[in-house]
């Protein structure tokens, strides 16, 4: 491998993890390219955060790929695409039983008082069941329904990533006009 190559090679890898780290960054800010992602509904008690956050799976499923030139980034997760640019998906059975399972799980964490009224304690819970409740009823309306998911973006074209990467290209380009220059000087002498 030439030096040409090896810098080349270094660029492209220098590339690569710098924009990974930018991507990575998303799911600390909960935002992309400055745009915070839409918040969940309702408030859920087991995970307070962001919905791209509960377990951690889709932040380490993304991988990069350097073949040639090119980088690539990918998911083996099947929800990755949906919550990264957003879209609908249709309402299957299965989903409108889970719907119905969580309403009636999170009322009975609701807790009342003798004249039948929510406890301050239990309002997250009731909060909950309201939301699962409206899924539900939203998914009986009709076979094929759609709910449509928020776009929060954690990886693509950004300002950032931009910025990032010129920085990079500048950087390597400064290396390669010394080490032309170092060449040039070499050849001059012999």
């Amino acid at each position: 491998m030439s030096a040409l190559e090896s810098l080349y090679q270094q660029l492209i890898v220098a590339i690569a993890t710098n924009v990974n780290a930018i991507f990575d960054k998303s799911f600390e800010t909960k935002s992309f390219d400055g745009r915070p992602w839409k918040h969940r509904i309702p408030g859920n008690v087991k995970f307070p955060g962001a919905l791209l956050m509960n377990s951690g799976n889709l932040r380490r499923s993304l991988k990069y790929n350097i073949s040639g030139n090119t980088i690539t980034w990918t998911s083996n997760l099947p929800y990755a695409k949906i919550h990264n640019d957003g879209g609908y998906i249709k309402i299957t059975p299965k989903m409108r039983k889970f719907f119905w399972h969580m309403y009636y799980t999170c009322t009975k964490k609701i807790k009342r008082g003798k004249k039948g009224q929510v406890l301050k304690a239990s309002l997250v819970h009731s909060k909950d069941a309201e939301f699962w409740k409206a899924m539900a009823l939203l998914a009986n309306r009709k076979v094929g329904s759609y709910i449509k998911i928020p776009r929060r973006r954690f990886i693509g074209n950004s300002r950032e990533v931009d910025a990032k990467v010129k920085k990079i290209m500048d950087a390597f380009m400064k290396k390669l006009s010394a080490a032309i220059a170092r060449q040039a000087k070499a050849r001059a002498k012999s």
